[in-house]
C-alpha cells in the first residue's frame, strides 16, 4: 500500500490544478501575478556566473572543436521598459595576446549566442535573441526584451564560444600560436541598456585566461611503400613518390626524423638471397609538398636521420615521401620481395 500512496496525492494534485483558473498566455509565456514593486535593485546585472574560468586549448580536439563557456547573467528591469544586453571587449579595447613574443589577434576569435531563462517574477516580453554574435571593439546586442512586472527578476544564458579550427579560425588558434604563454587573457563585458531613453543601466566584466598548449598529431596513410625494379633499374636509380603519406597537426614547427628497423632488407619467398644494404635506400620529403622548412634527403641507417626541420606550423597537413633505391656496384641478388621497417618520428622545435 506504500507504494500507491503517491499515485493517489498525484491524482489528487491534478484535480485541483485543473480546477483553478487558467493563466493567461502573452507570446507563449504564462503571464503569472506580479509581485510588489520593489526598485531597490531595478536596472542593475545582480549575479554572473560562467561555466569556465579560462579557454584551455590543450589538445587536438580541443583545437578542431573550440571550447564554450556558459555565462548566466541574473537581471533586474523595470516594469513596461524595453533594454538590451549587449558585449564587447573590456573598455572597447582589443586585448593583447602574445605567444613566444608573437601578437596574435583576437578579432573574430569568440562568439556567442543569447537565450532567456526563467524569470523570478512574471515574464519578460522577449523580442530578439541572437546567435553567433562575434566579439569586438564596438557594442553587439545580444538581446532585446521588455519587463512586464513592477520589476522582472530575469536570467539571460550566453554560450560563449571560443572558434576552434573548424570554424575557420586557424588564425588565432594554429597560426602562430605557440606554447609557454607569456600573456593571454581576454575579459568580457556586458552592458544592460535602455532604449527608452537611451541610457547605460548597468556593467558586468568576466574575465577569462586563454591557455595554449603543446598539440602536435600525425599519422601514417598508406603504411606500405613498394619499389618495383629491375637490375638495371637498381643500378641507374628508380624514385617512388608515396603521396600523401603523412599527416601532421602541429601549433609550432616541427622536425621529422627517419631511422631503419635493421641495417638490412632481407628476401621473402621465391626462393630469394642475398640481402640489399639499407643504405642504398634515400628517403626525403617531396617536392610537391611546400613550407617544410631545410629538407634533405637522407640515405636509410639504423639511428634516426633528419628529412626535415623548421616545418612550418600546419592543420592536417599532407606530406609526400619520395624513396630511391640505387646502387651502382650491385649484389648478385636473385629475385623476390625484399622487406623491412622504417620508423618515422616527427617533433617540435
Amino acid at each position: 500500500m506504500k507504494n500507491r500512496i503517491p499515485t493517489y496525492r498525484n491524482l489528487i494534485w491534478c484535480f485541483l490544478l485543473m480546477s483553478a483558473a487558467w493563466p493567461t498566455f502573452t507570446k507563449g509565456q504564462a503571464n503569472l501575478p506580479c509581485p510588489p514593486i520593489d526598485v531597490s535593485r531595478a536596472d542593475a546585472f545582480y549575479n554572473a556566473t560562467s561555466t569556465l574560468s579560462s579557454f584551455s586549448f590543450s589538445n587536438l580536439a580541443d583545437f578542431e572543436n573550440g571550447k564554450n563557456a556558459l555565462i548566466n547573467l541574473y537581471i533586474d528591469a523595470r516594469g513596461g521598459k524595453t533594454y538590451q544586453i549587449r558585449y564587447r571587449f573590456l573598455n572597447g579595447a582589443e586585448p593583447v595576446l602574445r605567444y613566444r613574443g608573437n601578437t596574435i589577434s583576437s578579432s573574430g576569435a569568440f562568439k556567442a549566442t543569447a537565450s532567456f531563462g526563467s524569470s523570478g517574477w512574471g515574464t519578460l516580453n522577449v523580442q530578439t535573441t541572437s546567435s553567433n554574435v562575434a566579439l569586438t571593439t564596438g557594442w553587439s546586442t545580444l538581446a532585446t526584451f521588455k519587463a512586464r512586472c513592477g520589476v522582472t527578476h530575469g536570467n539571460l544564458m550566453v554560450d560563449l564560444k571560443a572558434l576552434g579550427i573548424n570554424d575557420g579560425n586557424n588564425n588565432f588558434f594554429v597560426k602562430g600560436a605557440t606554447p609557454q604563454i607569456d600573456y593571454g587573457a581576454v575579459t568580457v563585458e556586458f552592458q544592460l541598456f535602455q532604449t527608452d531613453n537611451n541610457t547605460q543601466q548597468d556593467l558586468q566584466t568576466i574575465p577569462y585566461e586563454i591557455l595554449i598548449g603543446d598539440v602536435l598529431d600525425f599519422s601514417i596513410n598508406n603504411g606500405t611503400t613498394t619499389i618495383s625494379a629491375t637490375p638495371q633499374d637498381y643500378i641507374n636509380g628508380i624514385e617512388v613518390t608515396a603521396n600523401d603519406q603523412l599527416r601532421i597537426t602541429s601549433n609550432s614547427s616541427y622536425s621529422i626524423d627517419v631511422a631503419s628497423s635493421s641495417n638490412t632488407l632481407a628476401p621473402t619467398g621465391n626462393g630469394a638471397s642475398g640481402t640489399i644494404d639499407i643504405s642504398d635506400i634515400q628517403i626525403g620529403i617531396a617536392n610537391s609538398t611546400p613550407n617544410m622548412g631545410n629538407t634533405n634527403r637522407q640515405n636509410l641507417h639504423s639511428t634516426s636521420r633528419s628529412i626535415a626541420t623548421g616545418a612550418q606550423i600546419s592543420y592536417n597537413k599532407s606530406i609526400d615521401l619520395i624513396y630511391r633505391l640505387q646502387n651502382t656496384n650491385p649484389k648478385n641478388l636473385q629475385p623476390g620481395t625484399y622487406s623491412g621497417t622504417i620508423y618515422i618520428s616527427v617533433t617540435e622545435n
